[in-house]
């Protein structure tokens, strides 16, 4: 059981700051991007013991310090195909002067990759793919790396008015809910349920109207909407319940 009581003090400090930039490479016509980001945070508590006879509490400050890295790498060519990677990094670092439970100290990371390709007759195919990687913890020695896979094709028909889709959700069934978190009195992993691989079929009908009526020349008013159907499709013993 723990109790909490509200104490003014001074030392509370909140710090974060990211910087970006982007360029395009003129001869493969390729834009590449790059950040980098910085996070300080100082907290300040007080722990105390409910067995000591006179009540004392000891200042507890724990601080945080997150540092943040990614690139991006993008492609496109109308009406042909269009791609994507972009890695990143992360380290973590988190330390209080007498709560130790809630000291941390890592490296995590991802990999994002998307391809998304037209071919001839309406038809598209795209697939992406998200790696995710943390650095384990000797109080936590579960492997919690993993990728999700997606996959769809899609046919346009008439006029690009409708659109029939099949998509594949987490090929490699590996998606998890997983969080990692950390306070000024413990250091937790979270699990929770979540969908993994299934099948979804899909019918799309895009409305889109084009208003022109007592506007400004060459300014207009498009309203559009979609209204899709989908169907999912999986194994009977893994399929979640709806409501």
């Amino acid at each position: 059981m723990r109790r909490y009581y509200a104490v003014n003090t001074n030392g509370i400090a909140n710090f974060n700051t990211n910087f970006s930039y982007n360029f395009k490479l003129k001869g493969p016509a390729i834009r590449m991007g790059a950040s980098v980001g910085y996070g300080f945070n100082r907290n300040v508590d007080f722990v105390s013991s409910f067995a000591a006879a006179n009540g004392s509490s000891a200042k507890n400050i724990t601080k945080t310090n997150a540092y943040r890295f990614s690139v991006d790498l993008y492609k496109s060519v109308d009406e042909k195909y269009d791609f994507g990677v972009s890695p990143n990094a992360a380290y973590n670092n988190t330390k209080a002067t007498i709560s130790s439970a809630a000291n941390a100290n890592y490296w995590s990371g991802g990999l994002n990759i998307w391809v998304n390709v037209q071919l001839p007759g309406k038809i598209e195919i795209r697939t992406d793919v998200d790696a995710n990687y943390v650095q384990k913890d000797p109080r936590f020695p579960a492997n919690n790396n993993y990728i999700i896979w997606n996959g769809f094709v899609t046919k346009k028909i008439y006029k690009n008015q409708f659109e029939a889709r099949l998509s594949i959700y987490d090929i490699l069934n590996q998606n998890r809910g997983y969080n990692r978190n950390f306070g000024n009195y413990s250091f937790t992993e979270t699990y929770r349920t979540t969908l993994q691989r299934f099948w979804l079929v899909s019918f799309v009908w895009n409305i889109t109207k084009t208003e022109h009526r007592h506007l400004p020349q060459n300014n207009y008013h498009e309203t559009n909407i979609a209204i899709s159907h989908s169907i999912v499709l999986c194994r009977l013993d893994k399929c979640p319940e709806i409501y």
